[in-house]
């Protein structure tokens, strides 16, 4: 019996090695793969910014295209309508790539406990992305609305009642929006660095670690 139990034991070692060294690549996988939602988050808010420097010179299209016809702007393929669409596809794509984070995340958190792991690391990536998530979703939520906004005030324009007086409030009513759209991006940029800097830092330590099995 007891040479049984030691041959179970020397079969039990080998496999907890492995899986120690198989928590190194998952961990190793993860934080790539994480690495690569931040990297999208980045560039979708990029796309964001170029859609909004070019909505001045839309709404100037449509104005033009409208041959002084105000009735125009009720229409749904107006340029500033399409980019509104192309913004609103760039926000799911956003909430997709935290939503792929945070299902990544517990590969770190509550994986096999090796030691050699940086778990404390792991465990301060994931309140920083958290931290992030929730002024994410704050910037997601409130520019989503406000493109519904924006859309209403566009095709306000249209509206055969209209003066010159609420043609010029449109350009308030959108600067209005933009401001709170800044606002809220401000707050979400001062993530970026100190999470991305994490990421890198915490794959060197696992990537030596690869290394010197």
């Amino acid at each position: 019996m007891k040479k049984f139990k030691h041959i179970i034991l020397c079969l039990a070692i080998p496999l907890f090695i492995a899986a120690c060294d198989n928590s190194i690549e998952r961990a190793n996988n993860a934080i790539g793969l994480i690495q690569d939602q931040m990297t999208k988050l980045v560039n979708e808010l990029y796309e964001m910014q170029n859609l909004e420097n070019q909505l001045q010179a839309n709404f100037e299209d449509d104005l033009k295209n409208s041959n002084d016809n105000l009735g125009y702007f009720n229409q749904e393929n107006l340029l500033v309508i399409q980019n509104s669409a192309l913004r609103l596809e760039h926000l799911t794509n956003m909430e997709k790539a935290i939503t792929e984070i945070e299902r990544l995340m517990p590969e770190l958190i509550n994986g096999r406990k090796n030691n050699a792991l940086p778990m404390n690391d792991f465990e301060s990536l994931d309140k920083m992305i958290q931290s992030m998530k929730g002024d994410l979703s704050t910037y997601i939520t409130d520019y989503r609305q406000n493109i519904s906004l924006e859309t209403q005030t566009f095709h306000s324009i249209g509206n055969p009642d209209i003066d010159y007086s609420n043609f010029f409030k449109v350009f308030d009513n959108i600067n209005q929006l933009s401001e709170t759209n800044l606002y809220n991006l401000d707050r979400l940029l001062v993530h970026f660095e100190p999470i991305n800097q994490l990421i890198v830092d915490t794959k060197v330590k696992v990537v030596t670690l690869l290394e010197s099995k």
